[in-house]
């Protein structure tokens, strides 16, 4: 299953959110819209919040202030029906390293209760790890492992994916990748939010940006 060209129109907004890490305030008086078909590239320094702004926007933290909405509702903690439009990948892979990648996602697909449209074998083939999807993951080489993780948003019917830092360890290829992924994921009526120090590359096409740190909204 995969998002398609006719999903029903879908929209995720965030007004005035203020948003604290400890004792020091990250966000201040910050708004921001995303809809079908676009792409978000939150930037900044490190420190500047752009975690913390993505878990928030999802639910997963709280805020000090200010609303996040998504179809017209409010997000909430815990929110079963959100959750399944959203397909993550953070910093950390969440891969087990005495498993292969085949038998990560395999592992990892009952929890989302949903039928991909991709075979395992497919979406780690397309992610370049063919060769490699049968060895233990500790065996991989960070990049490697990032693919693995990536793979899973292939296998992922979301509407909405979340990208915290994906390029991370990634060469060339694997950038480029990468780009071409969330460009297609928009083209078929998705919608990306991504957090990056890196620059996304062209592949990637075109999207709003935000900047932390410096601009208040976007």
């Amino acid at each position: 299953m995969t998002v398609s060209e006719h999903s029903p129109a879908f929209h995720l907004s965030a007004s005035e959110l203020e948003i604290w890490r400890g004792e020091t305030c990250v966000i201040q008086d910050l708004s921001l819209a995303l809809s079908a078909g676009e792409m978000l590239w939150i930037k900044g320094p490190n420190g500047s919040g752009k975690t913390s702004l993505l878990r928030v926007l999802l639910g997963l933290a709280p805020r000090e202030s200010g609303r996040v909405q998504w179809c017209g509702r409010p997000v909430r903690p815990g929110d079963s029906e959100f959750l399944a439009d959203i397909a993550w990948c953070g910093h950390r892979t969440g891969l087990r390293a005495e498993l292969s990648a085949r038998e990560n996602l395999a592992a990892w697909l009952p929890v989302t209760g949903v039928e991909p449209g991709l075979s395992i074998d497919q979406a780690l083939e397309q992610m370049g790890l063919g060769a490699r999807m049968n060895l233990p993951c500790g065996q991989l080489s960070a990049g490697q492992q990032k693919r693995a993780a990536l793979a899973r948003l292939l296998l992922s019917p979301a509407r909405l994916w979340c990208l915290d830092e994906p390029l991370t360890g990634l060469d060339d290829g694997g950038v480029d990748q990468v780009g071409e992924m969330l460009a297609t994921h928009c083209a078929r009526g998705g919608a990306v939010l991504v957090s990056s120090h890196q620059a996304l590359p062209d592949s990637a096409g075109a999207g709003r940006e935000l900047m932390l740190g410096g601009m208040a909204s976007a």
